[in-house]
């Protein structure tokens, strides 16, 4: 039974989530996006966004500014093909 069909890329697109990967002060950078009512998670070393508009990116470069946070890349987060294939289990 085929349960879902179409190109790898599609599978794997981008989500809505962006990933923040600091040099430091994340604290800081989470905190000042959390007071403007930005959804933010900390994994690891990088932070979790879900975006909700396209003007938060421009919230997100500001909070890396005002914190003096040394911005080392943000992406957004892609989809994993064995997600595909956990939620069928």
């Amino acid at each position: 039974m085929v349960t879902y069909e179409g190109t790898v890329a599609g599978f794997t697109a981008d989500t809505q989530v962006l990933v923040l990967e600091l040099g430091d002060k994340r604290e800081e950078v989470a905190a000042t996006l959390a007071a403007k009512g930005i959804s933010v998670v900390q994994e690891g070393q990088s932070l979790a966004v879900e975006l909700q508009c396209e003007d938060q990116y421009d919230d997100i470069r500001d909070a890396a500014v005002e914190a003096g946070a040394r911005l080392r890349r943000m992406s957004p987060r892609r989809r994993q093909l064995a997600e595909i294939f956990r939620a069928d289990r």
